[in-house]
């Protein structure tokens, strides 16, 4: 049977959250007047999710809440600048959460579309925007630079994806926000032409998710919790993938091979796109005897390519304080950076030496099995002509045989022949004897 995790607290979140939905949704029933406190129940249980990345769930929720909070708003009178701003924020975050849904199903002109409606509502109810958390801020600027970048717009990406790591909270636990920022900042800066800064903030993705992953995978983790922390492992090929057209052979193959380390002992579903990735990679760096060793297909990677580079300026919506805090987190990451290239080319030098003897092995045992199927071939060979030796001899003395027998058959038919013909001479000498007999009986008769 398997035992959740005691580390994991996102479920027991997850469960306090929806019963208190499901408790506020009684109610709501009886007294519309708190649509309100169902819709803010709905958002705090929809944020939840999405900040773990269950997207599924949390589809059905966001659509009742942005819709609960639309009720609430306009049973306060028109939109406009009078309208409350508790019941304008409730909206904003609602429509905010729906666009995060969307653009994470890959719609992004929808969610813009979407998310549109919330940034007019927050022009038009000016304090507003500072009443939206961090996080929700966070996750508009998140949705509008994956819809800017979908459209074309590279350097406007740019800005607000720095915009949004500018206001990113890194104090909230169980969330994959930090890392998002870190993933979208290194598609974004690829689409810039930057590779370098691409593969730094690619980097940091993935050790945003090692940290919230660390330990929680031992034991006998529930599948809930596996699928959860796995789900956007995805991150890493795209890393992998950058890398190798950057040059970084062997960080390429080092991120190839953490993945698969992931996936293995807990994704059996996942594991040979895991080990297909790792030995495309390490054909596409030049070490293909290495990726035959997986003993799968070996697919050429689709690699993108580098974009011309385009400059930008700061977005509005830039939070300068909180843009030196990421840059300097990102100072940090770029000095821990160097110490992975090292450790990579040691870890891939061992790697290396390890499969060459593979490679090695594997050749001895090919020799030896080619001198024992060439040994047992010459076995067959000999005892294949002293079986044909021993049924030529069969036949020649069969022939033989046949021939004695034939000969012994003629000289038979021969003597019965003879026989016959004696026989048949004596019959007629008596014959004769009797008739000239009979006749002189006949003639002393006669007389």
């Amino acid at each position: 049977m398997t035992v959740t995790n005691p580390t994991d607290p996102f479920p027991s979140r997850t469960r306090a959250l929806a019963a208190e939905v499901a408790r506020l949704r009684g109610w709501h029933g009886n007294d519309p007047a708190r649509a309100g406190d169902l819709a803010d129940a709905l958002t705090a249980l929809t944020a939840h999710r999405l900040m773990g990345h269950a997207y599924a769930e949390a589809a059905a929720d966001a659509q009742e809440a942005l819709a609960l909070a639309a009720k609430a708003v306009a049973a306060a009178g028109p939109l406009g600048p009078y309208t409350p701003v508790p019941d304008a924020a409730r909206l904003a975050t609602a429509a905010t959460h729906l666009a995060v849904l969307q653009s994470a199903m890959g719609l992004d002109e929808a969610a813009g579309r979407t998310l549109e409606a919330a940034l007019t509502l927050q022009a038009e109810v000016r304090p507003l925007t500072e009443a939206l958390s961090a996080r929700t801020r966070t996750w508009q600027l998140l949705v509008r630079a994956r819809a800017a970048l979908s459209s074309g717009d590279g350097a406007g990406a740019n800005a607000l994806a720095d915009a949004a790591a500018s206001r990113l909270d890194r104090a909230e636990a169980e969330s994959y926000l930090p890392m998002d920022v870190q993933r979208l900042l290194a598609v974004v800066r690829w689409a810039a032409g930057l590779p370098d800064q691409a593969v730094l903030h690619g980097l940091g993705a993935l050790e945003e998710h090692q940290a919230l992953i660390a330990g929680r995978l031992d034991g006998r983790p529930s599948d809930a919790l596996v699928e959860r922390l796995l789900e956007p492992v995805a991150a890493y090929a795209e890393v992998a993938d950058q890398l190798v057209q950057r040059g970084d052979a062997d960080l390429a193959v080092v991120v190839r091979r953490r993945l698969l380390a992931l996936v293995e002992p807990h994704a059996p579903t996942l594991v040979p796109a895991a080990r297909a990735g790792l030995a495309a990679t390490l054909a596409a760096v030049g070490r293909p005897e290495e990726a035959g060793l997986l003993d799968v297909e070996i697919v050429p990677l689709h690699l993108p390519g580098v974009p011309s580079s385009v400059s930008w300026e700061a977005a509005d919506e830039t939070d300068p304080a909180g843009r030196d805090r990421f840059l300097a987190v990102m100072n940090e990451l770029a000095g821990r950076a160097h110490g992975w290239w090292a450790e990579a080319a040691q870890q891939e030098a061992v790697a290396r030496e390890s499969a060459h003897a593979d490679l090695d092995r594997r050749a001895a045992e090919r020799r030896v099995a080619a001198e024992r199927a060439a040994q047992q071939a010459e076995l067959d060979r000999a005892a294949a002509e002293r079986a044909a030796a021993e049924e030529a001899e069969a036949n020649r003395l069969a022939e033989q045989e046949r021939q004695r027998q034939e000969q012994a058959d003629r000289i038979a038919a021969k003597r019965a022949r003879r026989e016959r013909k004696a026989a048949y001479e004596q019959e007629a000498e008596r014959r004769e004897i009797e008739r000239l007999a009979a006749q002189r009986s006949d003639k002393r008769r006669s007389e």
